[in-house]
């Protein structure tokens, strides 16, 4: 796979503890320049910061159609009452977010052996609308394997358009076993249209292709930004470093 393929799988991600309206803003404008300059074959997937710096984001891109993407649910923790997780989620939606990353509460799933996901996914489905719905599991914390496939199989049940294995803020993010978790409740649901978001530690191109390799594999998929994510940030880097936009992406 091409480094301009791969490119558009990223949904480039900033969550970073001190990210601000302005520097938010002058990395969305970075990432649209990219974009621009290469007339498109950088394009990234989506971009992904706080719901509270959707607006920033969407000024930086101006009029460029790169889809928005927030992270909602009180993340990374998930832990918060089910009605402020669909406030924020609404609030995200409106200030211009065409994609959620909502977070599960994993204690709750764990706690009620993954029956809680449906539930809680339900209810970000309702708040998303037509909005895509990417379910974050924090796979890393879960170390039962099939306490994990069943909080896969629910949230699809519960209406998620992808399945996402980390918030990338917690020390084991995405995992081969993870990602094959995903792959067999996709293929346990076969009228399922939904997709798979790998992330948490995937920081070089060799990492990005093992994931998708395995997917294709295991699905049988043509890999495309429709079904399958990456969400990254310093992979984006790696993937200009030979490119005359380069300069762009590093000024």
């Amino acid at each position: 796979m091409k480094d301009e393929q791969i490119f558009g799988l990223l949904d480039i991600t900033s969550l970073g503890d001190l990210d601000t309206e302005s520097g938010i803003r002058q990395w969305s404008q970075k990432i649209a320049r990219v974009s621009e300059a290469s007339e498109g074959q950088f394009k990234p997937a989506a971009i992904c910061v706080y719901s509270t710096l959707i607006k920033a984001a969407k000024q930086g891109i101006g009029g460029l159609s790169i889809p928005l993407a927030a992270v909602t649910g009180n993340f990374p923790s998930g832990k918060a009452e089910i009605g402020l997780k669909v406030d924020e989620t609404k609030r995200a939606i409106d200030a211009g977010a065409q994609e959620i990353d909502w977070v599960v509460d994993r204690g709750a799933a764990i706690e009620s052996d993954g029956e809680s996901v449906y539930e809680e996914v339900r209810f970000a489905r309702e708040a998303c609308g037509l909005v895509s719905l990417k379910v974050i599991l924090e796979s890393g914390q879960i170390q039962n394997q099939d306490l994990l496939l069943k909080m896969a199989n629910q949230a699809l049940l519960g209406g998620a358009n992808f399945l996402k294995t980390s918030t990338g803020k917690i020390p084991v993010g995405a995992t081969r076993s993870a990602v094959q978790v995903f792959c067999s409740a996709l293929k346990s649901q076969p009228n399922s249209s939904a997709g798979i978001k790998v992330s948490g530690g995937i920081r070089d191109k060799q990492t990005a292709l093992e994931y998708i390799s395995l997917v294709e594999k295991e699905l049988n998929w043509d890999i495309a930004p429709a079904t399958f994510r990456i969400g990254a940030s310093s992979l984006a880097g790696e993937l200009l470093s030979d490119t005359v936009w380069a300069e762009i992406w590093n000024g």
